[in-house]
């Protein structure tokens, strides 16, 4: 059921009220979903020492969303669009239908400008009771962005009594497409530096990648390289490479990564059940706003984003996993965030 007590109005976009949905599990953790982007905008719990934190990297305000977009965009915590990534050619085949996608600086990235990420989503449902949940609704037209086919879009996120947040993307369409849905919700569990978080992945190899992080179809064993986080490792190591925006291609052990901060005590686990995930650890994030915590902007590698999706560029590259969505089919990510604090 849909109530307003957990409702409230954040801003408006194009003549649309974007609101902001508010979950509350009976521990007190708190769940904040945009409309907007069905964005993660927060989640707040209490770490190690009682002190609470919000670990998701974020503008504090709607216009701090809307002014990043313009300047240099960061897609906080959004949905991302039909095509998670990066797209190298604007024309691809599909169902014997060649189509074009927009390009920028010769790369379609993460479904272009007018995606589902930059829209109004509809609120399908609210449940405020146990593991509290809100579903979210978006209509892609045919040819958004030149994609073929409606598409059907919800995601629900679901805040469990655990601390464990389950995002479940589904998708489907009345002609055949591609697709590749993700999240890119940034986290940072200690408002430091996540250069001393520690990460495992479980993966032993990545996507090369040219220039403009485009893959070139070859695959790299990570072992003795920077890339390498089969152990648990700080996030610093990568430190010689500058920052990572790099595709993992993960192994089917269960949670496929782990984030730890020791001073908070809080531990991020991550169990998906897409085939890679892009891991994006900037080595600054320049806000075009005040963010939520102004900790973010004082340090080097203020966050780590964690989207897990198919491969990117899949349709150039025939032995990558397919990204074909078909009528009568159903199209699913199912990712859960599991948030743990370790006693001090």
């Amino acid at each position: 059921m849909i109530t307003t007590n957990n409702i409230t109005e954040f801003g408006t976009f194009k003549g649309k009220k974007v609101h902001c949905i508010t979950l509350i599990n009976k521990k007190g953790t708190v769940l904040k979903v945009l409309t907007w982007g069905a964005t993660w905008h927060a989640l707040e719990l209490v770490d190690k020492t009682g002190m609470p934190r919000d670990v998701v990297v974020a503008p504090k305000t709607f216009s701090g969303y809307l002014k990043q977009s313009k300047t240099r965009p960061y897609f906080f915590g959004n949905s991302i669009g039909r095509y998670a990534g990066r797209l190298s050619n604007p024309k691809i085949r599909v169902n014997n239908q060649e189509i074009e996608l927009k390009l920028n600086d010769g790369v379609h990235l993460h479904g272009g400008e007018n995606s589902p990420r930059n829209k109004v989503w509809e609120i399908v449902n609210v449940n405020s009771g146990n593991n509290p949940s809100v579903t979210l609704a978006y209509e892609s037209p045919h040819l958004e962005e030149g994609y073929l086919g409606n598409v059907s879009i919800n995601v629900k996120y679901t805040l469990g009594e655990d601390d464990r947040v389950q995002l479940h993307y589904e998708a489907t369409t009345d002609t055949e497409t591609i697709i590749n849905l993700t999240n890119h919700t940034y986290f940072n569990l200690d408002g430091e530096s996540v250069g001393n978080h520690v990460l495992q992945v479980q993966s032993s190899s990545i996507l090369d990648t040219d220039r403009k992080l485009i893959p070139t179809g070859k695959i790299i064993v990570t072992e003795g390289t920077p890339y390498d986080f089969q152990d648990r490792k700080k996030i610093s190591q990568i430190k010689g490479i500058g920052e990572l925006d790099t595709c993992f291609i993960l192994e089917k052990v269960k949670p496929q990564i782990k984030l730890f901060a020791e001073q908070s005590g809080i531990e991020l686990e991550i169990e998906s059940n897409q085939p890679a995930a892009v891991i994006f650890c900037p080595k600054d994030i320049a806000f075009a706003e005040e963010p939520k915590n102004v900790q973010w902007v004082q340090q080097a590698y203020p966050a780590v984003c964690f989207e897990l999706q198919n491969y990117p560029d899949a349709p150039q590259h025939s032995h990558f996993p397919s990204c074909l969505l078909r009528e009568n089919e159903t199209y699913q990510n199912k990712t859960a965030y599991n948030f743990k604090v370790q006693e001090g």
